[in-house]
C-alpha cells in the first residue's frame, strides 16, 4: 500500500514538473458570410456544435443578395479590430437610383457593393438605406408590376382613327343609290350648268387675254405649265401638232381681241344715237372671237380658274364704290375730287377690261356664280352616291 501512494505521488510530482497542457477548447462553430437565406439555412444545418450555447436574441434577418460573387473577406490580423467599410459612395448611388425607379431592387444592391463586405456592414447599409425611406423590392416583383402601356395606347389610337371611318360609313350608307335614270338627270344637270358657265365666262373681255396666256406658258421654253393640266389630251391627236395650232391661235386671237377692244372704246365714246350701231358691230366681232376659244380644247379647269378671276374684278369694283362712298362723306376740296376721279377711271379701266358696264357685270357675275353653285352641287350628287355604292359594295 505504501509503494502505491508513492506511485501515485511520484506520478503527481512528475506531471507537476512537466508542461501543463490546457484544457482542450470547446468546439466552437467558425463563423460564415451568408450571402442568401439558402445559403444561411445551410450553414446552419452543417455547423454541429459539441455544446449548445446560450441563446441570444434572434437577429433581423438578413434580406438575400444574389447574382453576385462576393470575394472572401480578409481574415482579421489577431488584436486588431476589423475596420468599417466606407458605405457613404454605395449609399449614394442607391439613393440615386431609388430617385429615379422610386424603389431600388436586391440586384441594384448586389451591383454596387464594395469588396470585402462583412455581413456586419451589410446590416449596417439595409438600415441606413431603411432609415432614408428608400423602398427595396425584388426584380421579378418591379416585372411583374409593369402595366402593359404600349399596347392599350397603340389600341386607344386605332379607336381614335377608327371612329371618323364608321362615322364616315355610317353617313354614307344613309344616301340612297342612283337609278339609272337619276344618274342620266344629274349627268345633264352638271353638263347644263357647265355650258351656261363658258357662256357666261366666254362674254368676258378678258377670256381672249387669258386663253393667249396659258397658251403662251404652254409654247415657252421650257413651258411654264404642263400640258396635260390644262388641255383634253383626247380631243387632240397629238401634243406637238397642238403646240402647232396654238401658235396660229395666239396670232389670230390677238389681232380679233385688239379690234374688240378698241370697238368697245369707240362705243363708249360714241354719241347715244349712234351707240345702237356700233354696239351691233361689237357683239358680232366679239362673237367671232369666242368661236376660236374651244379650239385651243382646254379643260373645264381652266374655265373654273377664268370664274375666280372674275372674282377678283368684282372685289375691285366693289372696293373703288366704298372709296369713291368715304370720300363724298368728307369735306369738299380739290385733293377730295382727284381722289373720286382716280377711282372712277379705275372702274373705267375695270369695264374695258370686262368689256361691259359695271352693272351688266354684276348681273353677269351674278349668273356665273349660280351656274357655278349648280354644277357643283349636282357634282357633289353624283360624287356621293358612287361612294355610297362603293361603300355598300364593301359591305358586301
Amino acid at each position: 500500500m505504501l509503494n502505491r501512494k508513492e506511485s501515485k505521488a511520484s506520478n503527481g510530482s512528475d506531471s507537476g514538473r512537466g508542461t501543463q497542457r490546457p484544457a482542450p477548447a470547446k468546439n466552437r462553430p467558425r463563423r460564415r458570410f451568408i450571402i442568401s437565406a439558402k445559403a444561411a439555412g445551410r450553414a446552419d444545418a452543417n455547423a454541429r456544435p459539441n455544446h449548445v450555447a446560450p441563446a441570444k436574441p434572434a437577429a433581423k434577418p438578413t434580406p438575400p443578395v444574389s447574382g453576385k460573387n462576393l470575394p472572401p473577406a480578409k481574415p482579421p490580423v489577431p488584436g486588431v479590430p476589423p475596420s468599417p467599410l466606407d458605405l457613404a459612395e454605395t449609399i449614394k448611388t442607391l439613393l440615386h437610383l431609388a430617385q429615379e425607379n422610386g424603389h431600388v431592387t436586391y440586384d441594384d444592391i448586389n451591383d454596387v457593393l464594395p469588396d470585402g463586405l462583412s455581413p456586419d456592414d451589410l446590416d449596417a447599409l439595409y438600415t441606413k438605406l431603411r432609415g432614408l425611406d428608400v423602398e427595396i423590392v425584388d426584380h421579378a416583383e418591379v416585372e411583374r408590376a409593369k402595366p402593359a402601356e404600349p399596347e392599350e395606347e397603340e389600341d386607344t389610337r386605332l379607336e381614335v382613327l377608327d371612329y371618323p371611318v364608321r362615322m364616315y360609313m355610317n353617313q354614307m350608307g344613309k344616301v340612297p343609290l342612283l337609278t339609272r335614270e337619276q344618274e342620266v338627270e344629274i349627268c345633264k344637270r352638271i353638263e347644263e350648268a357647265e355650258s351656261e358657265m363658258k357662256r357666261l365666262v366666254y362674254g368676258l373681255g378678258f377670256t381672249a387675254k387669258e386663253h393667249i396666256a396659258i397658251a403662251e406658258k404652254l409654247l415657252s421654253e421650257p413651258p411654264k405649265e404642263r400640258f396635260d393640266r390644262v388641255v383634253v389630251d383626247k380631243k387632240v391627236a397629238n401634243r406637238e401638232g397642238h403646240l402647232k395650232d396654238l401658235r396660229n391661235l395666239i396670232k389670230k386671237v390677238r389681232g380679233t381681241d385688239a379690234e374688240v377692244d378698241q370697238q368697245y372704246v369707240d362705243l363708249q365714246r360714241a354719241p347715244l344715237k349712234n351707240r345702237e350701231k356700233l354696239a351691233t358691230a361689237v357683239r358680232k366681232q366679239d362673237k367671232r372671237l369666242q368661236d376660236t376659244f374651244p379650239k385651243f380644247f382646254y379643260k373645264q379647269k381652266v374655265l373654273e380658274d377664268m370664274i375666280v378671276v372674275a372674282g377678283n374684278v368684282h372685289e375691285k369694283f366693289q372696293a373703288s364704290l366704298r372709296r369713291i362712298h368715304e370720300l363724298e362723306s368728307h369735306r369738299k376740296s380739290a385733293d377730295q375730287q382727284a381722289a373720286i376721279h382716280g377711282e372712277h377711271t379705275k372702274m373705267q379701266a375695270l369695264e374695258l377690261f370686262v368689256r361691259m358696264p359695271r352693272e351688266d357685270f354684276y348681273k353677269t357675275f351674278d349668273q356665273l356664280k349660280r351656274a357655278a353653285d349648280r354644277a357643283h352641287q349636282a357634282k357633289t350628287h353624283m360624287a356621293e352616291a358612287n361612294l355610297r355604292l362603293v361603300v355598300s359594295v364593301a359591305k358586301k
